[in-house]
C-alpha cells in the first residue's frame, strides 16, 4: 500500500491509483468534466488540477499516479482562479443561455459555472459549433453544447468497442462525428446510449428527455432490466406516471452505468396506448357466465385485435381462473393441470408460482423456458461445481487473462457481457472465439477458430488432447477435485489437432495455439494481474445457446 496526504487527510491506496480516484474514494470532491472512473485518464478539461509539494506547476489529478509521501492540495486560491478561467473559456464556446438553460441537472458544466460564479463569459467569442443532429430515434446531438471532452468517443472505443465516432477536423472546426459524417443510423453505432450517459453537458440527450422540464422535477425508480439474463440495473427517470428516460447507475452490480439499446430505450411498451392493463375473457365465455365488461377505453389497434374478448375486473378474472383450475382438479385430478413459468418474471414470482402448482394444486407439472435454454448448462455445472450457475461475477471478466467464447453472439445477445470482454481485450487479455460465423466479437479476437457448422466439438476435444499431451494440465488440481479423469484422458487421445483440422476446417497450428493460450492463461500483451499469485494467468469459458441447444453429436 502507498500512503499519501490529500488536503491534510492521510490516505492509503494500492500502487497505480490516481490522485483523482484516491480523493473521490475518500470523500474529497475534485471538479472534473472529462474524467470517468471506467475510462482511461484524459486530462483534457483541466478542471481537476491539483498542487503537489515539490512540483512547480499544478497537475491534472486524473492522470497523476500516487507516490509514497506525496502531499496534494485540491483547493487553493491559485486552483480556484485557474478553474474559473477554464470554465469561462468553456462557457465562451457555449450558447449565451448556458447558466439559465433548462437542461439543468443534466449538465455538469452548468453546475460548475454556478459554483464558480460564472454567469456569463468574459470573452468576445462567436460560437463555432452550431450543428444540431436528430439523425436517429434515440438521442439528439446538439454540438453547440459540446466541449470536446471526448468522453463519448472514449466510451465508444474503450467500453463498447463500436468505434462509431471520433473527433474530426482541427481548430475551431473540431467536432464529434461518425466516419465521413454520415448519419448515426448509417454508422457502426449500436445505440447503446453510453455516450449519452457519460456526456457532461447537454450535447447528448435522449429524445424522450426533450421538453420534459428540469432534472430535479423527475423521480428515480430503480429496477432490473427484463430483456436478457444479464440482470442490468436501470434507473428510470419518471414524471407523473410516465417514464421519461432510462439510465444506468454506478452501483448496479451487473452493468454499472452502461446498458445496451434494449435496456436504455426499449421501455416504451410500458406506456404504449395499446398496452393491455386489464384481464380479458372470451366473449362467448363471458356471455355464458353472465360477466359484464368493465368500462375501458381501447385503442384502435386493440379494438381490432381483441374483437373476440371483453375486459373484466381483476377480481373477476382471478375468481374465474381459480374456479376453472379447481374444477379441472376435481374432475381429473391435480395432474390434469400444468403450469409454464417465465424468465421475464423475477425469481420471487417464479418461486411463488411453483409453490402454487406443487403445494396448492398438488402437481409437479411445471415447466420453465430455462429448461430448454440452459438445461444442459445447469446439469453440467451442477455435476462439476455443485451448482447450476455461473462461477464468477460478471465484473471478473475485465480482469481475466484469456477469454474463450463459443456458441454465443455475445455482442448482440448479451451486449453488457461483451462490454466487459472488450475492456479485458483493451487491457491486454487474449480472446479466443470459436464460431462458424464472423460475429462482431471476432473484430476484437486474438484468435478466431472458424469451424464448419456442427464440428466445433472436434476442436474442443483436440484442445483437451493438446493440453494433456503438452503437460499443461494442473495435475494436482485434477487429482484433488475430479473423478474418472483417466477415462476422460483416454477418450480424447484419438482427437489430435490434425484429426480435428480435417473434420472442422480449423488449421491444426491454430488449435495448438488456442490450447496453449487457454491452458496457461496467456495474455496478448502486458503482465497478468495475477502474476504474483501463480505462473498461470486466469482463463474463462463463455458459452450460450449455440452450445446448449445444438443437436446430438455424431
Amino acid at each position: 500500500m502507498i500512503t499519501l496526504t490529500i488536503d491534510g487527510q492521510p490516505i492509503s491506496v494500492t500502487p497505480g491509483t490516481t490522485a483523482m480516484d484516491a480523493a473521490l474514494a475518500n470523500g474529497i470532491d475534485i471538479p472534473r468534466l472529462c474524467h470517468h472512473p471506467d475510462l482511461k485518464p484524459s486530462g483534457g478539461c483541466r478542471l481537476c488540477l491539483v498542487e503537489v509539494d515539490g512540483r512547480p506547476n499544478p497537475i491534472p489529478s486524473c492522470g497523476l499516479a500516487c507516490e509514497p509521501g506525496m502531499v496534494i492540495r485540491s483547493q487553493s486560491d491559485q486552483l480556484t482562479a485557474l478553474r474559473r478561467d477554464t470554465i469561462d473559456l468553456f462557457v465562451s464556446d457555449h450558447p449565451l443561455d448556458c447558466v439559465t438553460c433548462d437542461k439543468a441537472g443534466a449538465c455538469a458544466l452548468q453546475k460548475y459555472a454556478y459554483d464558480y460564479g460564472i454567469t456569463e463569459t468574459s470573452h468576445d467569442f462567436k460560437l463555432g459549433r452550431t450543428l444540431y443532429q436528430n439523425d436517429n430515434p434515440f438521442f439528439i446531438r446538439d454540438h453547440q453544447y459540446c466541449i470536446l471532452c471526448a468522453k463519448c468517443v472514449r466510451v465508444c472505443d474503450e467500453v463498447i468497442g463500436a468505434h462509431a465516432i471520433e473527433i474530426v477536423d482541427r481548430g475551431f472546426g473540431s467536432h464529434v462525428a461518425t466516419p465521413f459524417d454520415v448519419p448515426m443510423a448509417d454508422s457502426n453505432c449500436v445505440f447503446c446510449g453510453s455516450c449519452v450517459q457519460v456526456c457532461p453537458t447537454a450535447a447528448l440527450l435522449p429524445v424522450s428527455r426533450l421538453k420534459q422540464g428540469r432534472e430535479w422535477e423527475l423521480e428515480h425508480k430503480k429496477t432490473i432490466c427484463g430483456y436478457c439474463g444479464v440482470g442490468c440495473g436501470i434507473d428510470y427517470r419518471t414524471k407523473g406516471n410516465h417514464i421519461v428516460y432510462a439510465q444506468g447507475y454506478p452501483e448496479a452490480p451487473a452493468n454499472g452505468e452502461f446498458m445496451c439499446v434494449k435496456g436504455r430505450s426499449g421501455w416504451d411498451f410500458a406506456q404504449h396506448p395499446d398496452r393491455l392493463t386489464h384481464p380479458l375473457v372470451r366473449k362467448d365465455l363471458a356471455r355464458e357466465l353472465g360477466l359484464s365488461a368493465e368500462a375501458w377505453t381501447l385503442g384502435p389497434t386493440q379494438r381490432a385485435a381483441l374483437a373476440d374478448f371483453v375486459p373484466v375486473a381483476w377480481e373477476t378474472a382471478l375468481d374465474l381462473v381459480a374456479a376453472k383450475l379447481a374444477a379441472a382438479v376435481k374432475a381429473a385430478g391435480p395432474d390434469a393441470v400444468a403450469g409454464l413459468a417465465s424468465a421475464r418474471c423475477v425469481n420471487e414470482d417464479n418461486y411463488l408460482f411453483q409453490k402454487l402448482m406443487r403445494a396448492a394444486i398438488g402437481t409437479n407439472n411445471i415447466d420453465h423456458c430455462a429448461r430448454l435454454c440452459h438445461a444442459s448448462s445447469v446439469s453440467g455445472l451442477g455435476m462439476a461445481f455443485g451448482g447450476g450457475a455461473m462461477t464468477n461475477p460478471i465484473r471478473d471478466i475485465r480482469d481475466a487473462d484469456c477469454l474463450f467464447v463459443t456458441g454465443s453472439n455475445t455482442t448482440e445477445s448479451h451486449p453488457v457481457i461483451s462490454y466487459e470482454m472488450v475492456r479485458a481485450v483493451k487491457s491486454g487479455a487474449s480472446l479466443i472465439v470459436v464460431d462458424p460465423r464472423q460475429i462482431p466479437l471476432t473484430e476484437h479476437a486474438t484468435l478466431w477458430l472458424q469451424t464448419r457448422p456442427g464440428t466445433d466439438h472436434f476442436v474442443f476435444l483436440a484442445i483437451a488432447h493438446v493440453i494433456l499431451r503438452e503437460g499443461w494440465a494442473d495435475r494436482d488440481f485434477i487429482a484433488g477435485r475430479t473423478e474418472g479423469f483417466d477415462e476422460f484422458a483416454a477418450s480424447v487421445a484419438p482427437y489430435t489437432p490434425e484429426v480435428a483440422a480435417l473434420a472442422s476446417g480449423v488449421p491444426a497450428d491454430k488449435i495448438v495455439l488456442a490450447a496453449r493460450m487457454y491452458a496457461l492463461g496467456e495474455r496478448a500483451r502486458g503482465a497478468s494481474k495475477y502474476a504474483a499469485e501463480s505462473e498461470r494467468g486466469h482463463s474463462g469459458i463463455f458459452w450460450a445457446m449455440g452450445i446448449t441447444q445444438r443437436s446430438e453429436w455424431d
